[in-house]
């Protein structure tokens, strides 16, 4: 049986989130605070995609995304900060990335997203494991 890995995401958003101003709400940012804004920011559908040893080249792996987001929560931009030294693994982390979304916002905003790709034994199989912001 081929083993899978633990996809585990560090869904704890770094402290990068940065609401974006525009003059249609600028208003809007000026009254809501910073901590706020974190708050507000949460995943409604998580990023799921399914890796094989054969993906991770038989050792864990580690990427970090920038992602901007609109008020409605769809990802709209994703950049690589720090990739997996794996061209085909960054991709198909990015695509299932560009899948997933955030609760609506109201605002844009740009977070940087950690994610930790580890392998996993047979009897440990999971296909995503993520933990509430």
């Amino acid at each position: 049986m081929k083993k899978t890995i633990l996809f585990t995401t560090l869904l704890i958003l770094n402290q990068a989130v940065f609401a974006e101003n525009t003059p249609q709400n600028s208003n809007t940012n000026r009254h809501t605070s910073k901590q706020q804004q974190l708050k507000d920011i949460q995943w409604l559908r998580y990023p799921q995609v399914r890796i094989s040893q054969d993906d991770l080249k038989n050792q864990n792996r580690y990427i970090n995304l920038r992602l901007s987001v609109d008020g409605s929560g769809k990802i709209t931009n994703i950049s690589i900060l720090t990739s997996t030294q794996l061209p085909a693994l960054d991709r198909k982390v990015i695509r299932a990335t560009q899948k997933a979304l955030f609760k609506a916002t109201g605002y844009p905003f740009v977070v940087d997203q950690d994610f930790k790709l580890d392998l996993a034994s047979d009897d440990n199989s999971q296909e995503s494991s993520e933990e509430d912001l």
